[in-house]
């Protein structure tokens, strides 16, 4: 069973990710005050440019978020200043998410973002983390790190000046 740790036999399986995350981010432009941004940038798994979709609240206090769609095919979401995450988180066979888990994943940190249960801090523990958090759905703190420098520390020390930030909730269509 280890060697199914690591092994992809069947990306193709992410593939209704592709379609489900459209429907997520219609279904956020209809009940809030967003604007909608197309981009693309380059794929991680080297195959031409990977397309992004971003909603940016009519708020600037409340946190932006960008979804792109890879060649995997899976998604990754940023929120906020960076907050990030990948779905699959993992993709492997061992792991074996399903797609209902990778949405429903997904929508429960879009909840907390636009609910304004999301935030971001820098951490000091054996070098500069980036730490994204949210209440979930029983109030719980999730977190999820990834360790910064360079540029990339100080462009997160420039948007969070004081060193943590929690976003507004998004607001409603009026």
């Amino acid at each position: 069973m280890d060697e199914a740790y690591g092994r992809v036999t069947d990306p193709g399986r992410y593939a209704p990710l592709h379609a489900a995350a459209p429907e997520l981010l219609a279904e956020l432009e209809r009940r809030f005050n967003v604007t909608r941004e197309t981009f693309n940038e380059p794929d991680q798994h080297g195959v031409g440019p990977a397309v992004g979709v971003r909603l940016i609240p009519a708020d600037a206090s409340a946190g932006r978020l960008a979804i792109v769609f890879d060649a995997f095919p899976g998604l990754i979401v940023r929120m906020g200043s960076g907050g990030w995450m990948h779905e699959p988180v993992c993709g492997c066979d061992g792991c074996a998410e399903t797609v209902e888990e990778c949405t429903g994943r997904l929508r429960v940190q879009l909840d907390a973002l636009v609910a304004g249960s999301f935030g971001e801090r820098l951490v000091l523990a054996a070098g500069w983390w980036h730490e994204s958090w949210y209440l979930d759905e029983r109030g719980e703190m999730a977190t999820g790190r990834r360790r910064v420098d360079g540029s990339r520390l100080a462009e997160l020390q420039a948007a969070m000046p004081e060193g943590e930030l929690a976003y507004s909730a998004w607001p409603a269509r009026g």
